[in-house]
Order: structure tokens, then C-alpha cells, then sequence
């Protein structure tokens, strides 16, 4: 059963509604760390980063992520997506696909070369072989938290 979702920005006044969905995503989490680090990501500039959320017709968050612009070596400037959550129950895949045509919207609209997806999961299997630098920090400690999925934006929205 197909649903509409509208994807905007999540207003100040909509953060404490959303905590379920990053709860669900990092169980330990706690509002006010919620908070502060939504809060902050608007700062100092809202156009380069914050979250936007997927409505259902009700008017209730289904899903969210987190976005901030950064600079890569390699593409020069990229969107960063964190915290990308869907829970909707009746239609998960439509508020989900309303979230990825938000990113690609989003990225050609500040003109971005590349979107970086972060995917927040407890264990990813890589294939073989994970190569030597993958290796190197494992063997000092470090553990895969995530996996990071990239892709080129197509026709990015010339600026003013």
C-alpha cells in the first residue's frame, strides 16, 4: 500500500519528536545528546547542514537523516548523510525512497560532486580481501562501526 511522504527540514519545535527514530538507531542515546547535536548542526550555517525528515499525511516523522557538507580531496565538494533512519510501519521502502530523492535533490542543489552515505550498523561484512590499511587498524584496535557507500551526483543545480 503505496503512502505519500513529504520531506522537508526538521523545525526546532519537531527535534524531541524525532528522538524515537535515532533511538532506534543508537539505543543509548540520550535526548538531550540528541539535542544538542541537531541543534548544532545548523550552525553556523543551516544551508550546509541539519536534518530533514520524511512526514507521512498525518503529519508524523517515518524517517530522517542527518546531512553536512564537507570538502573532499578527491571530488571537491560532497554531502555527508548520517543517521539515516525509516520506520514506518505500513510503507518502510515508500518513506525510505522519499528520503534518497531528498538527498539527491539536496546534493545537486548545493552542488555537490558526491554524496557519502554512512550507514549506522552494529557489524558489515566487507568482501575479501579488506586490504592492508583496513588490516593494519584492526589489528591496533579498531572495529567497523558502519560502512560508508558513496556515488557521483548527476546535473548538479547551477548557483545564482
Amino acid at each position: 500500500m503505496g503512502r505519500t511522504f513529504a520531506v522537508r527540514a526538521l523545525r526546532e519545535s519537531e527535534l524531541a519528536q524525532a528522538f524515537p527514530l535515532m533511538r532506534a538507531l543508537i539505543p543509548r542515546l540520550r535526548l538531550e545528546a540528541w539535542l544538542r547535536y541537531a541543534r548544532a548542526l545548523g550552525e553556523p550555517d543551516a544551508a550546509r547542514a541539519g536534518v530533514m525528515s520524511a512526514f507521512d499525511e498525518q503529519g508524523y516523522i517515518c524517517g530522517l537523516f542527518c546531512y553536512r557538507m564537507e570538502t573532499g580531496l578527491e571530488h571537491g565538494p560532497k554531502l555527508l548523510i548520517e543517521h539515516a533512519c525509516a520506520l514506518d510501519i505500513v510503507d518502510r521502502q515508500g518513506a525510505i525512497d522519499a528520503l534518497l530523492g531528498a538527498v539527491d535533490d539536496l546534493a545537486r542543489a548545493l552542488l555537490c560532486a558526491q554524496i557519502d552515505v554512512h550507514l549506522d550498523q552494529a557489524q558489515v561484512i566487507l568482501s575479501a580481501p579488506h586490504g592492508p590499511f583496513i588490516s593494519a587498524l584492526r589489528a591496533r584496535g579498531a572495529v567497523i562501526n558502519g560502512i560508508r557507500l558513496s556515488k557521483p551526483v548527476e546535473n548538479p543545480i547551477p548557483g545564482p
